[in-house]
C-alpha cells in the first residue's frame, strides 16, 4: 500500500456540531427521495473495476433505509451517459500531491468553488487509479464513496468509524454511517 493522503487535521464543524464546510450545499439539493434525482457521468477513462466500484458507492449512499446503516436521507443518485447532465462527474487522472489518490473540485458553472464560502452548482472527482491500485477494493470503495461525500458537502471528520474520515487517518469503513446520513439530512 502506498503512503494516502496528507492528514487533514482542520477538522470543521457547522454550529450543529456537524462536519461540513460551514453548512454550504450542492445547489438543487441531493435527489429529494427521487423526486429530483441527481445524476454522476463515469469518464470512459475510467476502468471497470473503478467504475464498478463508483456504482456501488452511488447506490450505498441512495440505498440507506433498507441495508445498513439503515437510516434515510433524500439522496437519489443514477448513473447518466450523457456528461452534462452529470451534477458529478468521475474521472481517472493524475493526481500531482503525492500522497493524494482521489480528491473533489465543486464547481459553479465553469469556476472552482471555496466549499467554505459558498454552495456549489456540481462536482468533479478524480480518481488516481495509478495510485489506489495498490489498495484494496474496499479501501477504495470507501475513497469513492468519501469522494461524493465531499460533493455534498460533508467535510473531513477524526473519527475513524466514519466514511468522511481520510483513509490516511485510519479510516476502516467503506459505505456510509449513521452520522454520515444525519449530516446529509442536516444539510438537506
Amino acid at each position: 500500500m502506498i503512503p494516502i493522503h496528507a492528514v487533514d487535521t482542520n477538522y470543521v464543524e457547522c454550529s450543529h456540531g456537524f462536519s461540513t464546510y460551514y453548512d454550504h450545499v450542492l445547489n438543487g439539493g441531493v435527489g429529494s427521495y427521487g423526486n429530483a434525482r441527481r445524476y454522476y457521468w463515469i469518464d470512459p477513462s475510467v476502468t471497470n473495476g473503478y467504475a464498478e466500484a463508483t456504482r456501488t458507492a452511488a447506490y450505498n449512499w441512495t440505498y440507506t433505509t433498507d441495508q445498513s446503516p439503515w437510516y434515510t436521507t433524500s439522496i437519489s443518485f443514477r448513473e447518466t451517459s450523457v456528461k452534462s447532465q452529470g451534477t458529478f462527474e468521475i474521472h481517472n487522472e493524475r493526481i500531482e500531491n503525492p500522497t493524494g489518490i482521489a480528491s473533489t473540485v465543486r464547481k459553479l458553472y465553469q469556476s472552482v468553488v471555496d466549499p467554505y464560502t459558498q454552495n456549489w452548482g456540481w462536482a468533479y472527482i478524480t480518481l488516481d487509479e495509478s495510485k489506489m491500485y495498490y489498495n484494496s477494493y474496499y479501501q477504495n470503495l470507501g475513497t469513492i464513496t468519501h469522494e461524493f461525500g465531499h460533493a455534498m458537502g460533508l467535510a473531513h471528520c477524526p473519527d475513524t468509524g466514519r466514511i468522511m474520515c481520510q483513509l490516511g487517518s485510519g479510516r476502516f469503513v467503506f459505505k456510509p454511517q449513521v452520522y454520515d446520513c444525519q449530516t446529509v439530512n442536516h444539510l438537506y
